[in-house]
């Protein structure tokens, strides 16, 4: 990701949201700084090569930001295994 933003003198977050995007995958950023916000937004204006697709694509997808713990709660049918299965 970050040869990827490098060679196309974007932000690496950039290139993930364009990632996100070409994949037709809803995009929700979070940012108050103007800077970002206009980033964010030309992130809508940028295509990845497919080579580049394919890269992204192929990174590494073990780690979750969200392991779905906080709705796995006791005495439920909600378990952190079904909301991932």
């Amino acid at each position: 990701m970050l040869r990827i933003a490098a060679a196309r003198a974007v932000s690496p977050a950039q290139v993930l949201l364009a990632w996100s995007l070409q994949r037709g995958t809803a995009v929700i950023p979070k940012s108050v700084r103007p800077d970002r916000l206009r980033e964010n937004l030309a992130a809508t204006e940028l295509v990845l090569e497919p080579a580049q697709m394919e890269a992204l694509a192929g990174l590494e997808r073990g780690w979750r930001y969200v392991d779905g713990t906080m709705w796995a709660v006791p005495g439920t049918d909600y378990t952190v295994e079904a909301l991932w299965a």
